[in-house]
């Protein structure tokens, strides 16, 4: 999911639509201004529904854009990286992210450089390094995404189980407190507590039956999710997809080709 900032006063009325994604995406590219840093806005956004405390920082890139508006012809190029390597490191610090998953690029000065063929335009917008990124951390990093995320559902489904099984263990240990007070007592009644342990027995062993059950499925559909997830094929669907739009004549192709992949 690519999320640019700007946007967000645009889906002010309906903002569930996009913000709703974002905690179960994969991957967030989160794009701000270089000039002005991380908003108040896009600190609430990344906070509530991206960078949540204690929260996976894998497959989450923020991208400062716009670092044209620091070139300034009155300062040395030493002076406007080091005025960049700031900006980095205060939104690193805000957003509590390691330095190296924030990317500072000029998106225009990229786009003009590629136009007219200008490498030195092209190295000095730092594009290079996001799509680097993009096609040798992200990408292959997917299936870890998707095998992190599946775990933390196992555990969330295991741990609602432990709940239960402890709950059911209480159950029997205050009945057997009862058992025990009944020593030496009227017989028909510890044969009618005997018959509701034994019922209640027969249900937690069912219920065990279908827990393993459930087990051995969930193990099985990770097994084949995992088969399908392989680094060699996102690399061709990824060469695929870039031969389609490069070969493109009309932004339906382009448009068909994105979709196709994503």
């Amino acid at each position: 999911m690519i999320l640019d900032t700007p946007g967000l006063n645009a889906i002010g009325t309906e903002p569930e639509l996009t913000l709703s994604l974002l905690p179960n995406a994969h991957a967030v590219l989160f794009i701000l201004a270089a000039d002005t840093g991380v908003t108040q806005s896009d600190l609430t956004v990344w906070r509530e529904h991206i960078g949540t405390p204690g929260g996976r920082k894998k497959g989450r890139i923020v991208v400062l854009n716009k670092i044209d508006s620091l070139w300034d012809e009155l300062k040395s190029q030493q002076e406007i990286d080091a005025e960049i390597s700031r900006q980095v490191e205060t939104c690193a610090w805000t957003l509590d992210l390691p330095e190296n998953q924030i990317f500072p690029v000029s998106a225009q000065k990229a786009l003009l450089a590629k136009i007219n063929d200008d490498q030195p335009l092209l190295e000095r917008s730092r594009v290079s390094e996001l799509e680097r990124a993009l096609t040798d951390e992200l990408i292959p990093a997917k299936q870890e995404i998707v095998r992190d995320n599946t775990e933390s559902e196992f555990a969330d489904c295991y741990q609602r189980t432990r709940s239960l099984l402890d709950s059911r263990l209480l159950g029997l240990r205050e009945q057997l407190v009862e058992l025990t007070e009944l020593r030496g007592k009227n017989k028909g009644v510890v044969e009618y507590m005997m018959g509701k342990v034994r019922h209640e027995k027969e249900e937690f062993e069912s219920g065990l039956q279908r827990y393993y059950a459930v087990r051995s499925v969930f193990s099985q559909l990770t097994n084949k999710l995992f088969a399908h997830l392989g680094v060699d094929p996102l690399r061709l669907l990824t060469n695929h997809t870039r031969e389609t739009m490069v070969a493109a004549t009309f932004s339906k192709t382009l448009s068909t080709a994105m979709a196709h992949f994503f």
